[in-house]
């Protein structure tokens, strides 16, 4: 006996840019906080000084891991403001211990979360400018990059979209990678960036 199975014509999964930005930053940051309570749990456990793993680096040239989380939250609320047009909220990098640095993850997600899908959704064709210490990527660039974002998830999924092509650059603009000191944007703390 044979069994013939016939495929139709593939479809792209369609998704909003919604879809695509605010609940994917909001679920990675709540990974982090998540892997905050570990850290924390083990440190209490094992008697180590908190401070041994809030000012680890997992390479000598990087940002402490304190950094680090500031700057996931930044290019969080970062990219979720610049989509909606709205002016990104000013958080002071003062954080030190684990409960304070929970506490950043809970004010980013309480921006992202108050942020709502009409805002986003429709915000493909934006342009801004986005300064950073080594320059400043032209529109042109920023373009792509959203193009390319919204096509990678088109394809995958929900999942996390993958920089496609040569753009590897721009990805420090849509929240994602770590980062470095030296690669760090100078407006991602809470200035507005040019738009039009």
């Amino acid at each position: 006996m044979r069994i013939l199975i016939v495929l139709g014509e593939p479809r792209a999964m369609t998704i909003s840019m919604h879809q695509a930005s605010a609940p994917r930053f909001a679920n990675t940051l709540r990974n982090l906080s998540v892997i905050l309570d570990k850290a924390q749990a083990h440190c209490e456990a094992k008697k180590i000084e908190p401070a041994a793993l809030t000012q680890a680096r997992l390479f000598p040239d990087m940002f402490p891991f304190t950094r680090q989380v500031q700057i996931a939250c930044d290019k969080a609320k970062g990219a979720v403001a610049r989509l909606a047009g709205v002016e990104i909220p000013k958080h002071e990098d003062t954080e030190q211990t684990f409960a304070e640095l929970k506490a950043r993850i809970d004010k980013t997600l309480k921006f992202i979360e108050s942020v709502k899908p009409a805002q986003i959704d429709g915000s493909e064709e934006t342009r801004f400018r986005h300064k950073l210490r080594a320059g400043e990527l032209n529109e042109r660039e920023i373009e792509i990059e959203i193009a390319d974002h919204r096509r990678a998830h088109a394809v995958r999924g929900a999942g996390p979209a993958r920089r496609l092509g040569r753009h590897d650059q721009s990805r420090r603009h849509a929240g994602q990678g770590v980062r470095r000191p030296h690669q760090e944007a100078q407006d991602d703390g809470g200035r507005e960036p040019t738009r039009r």
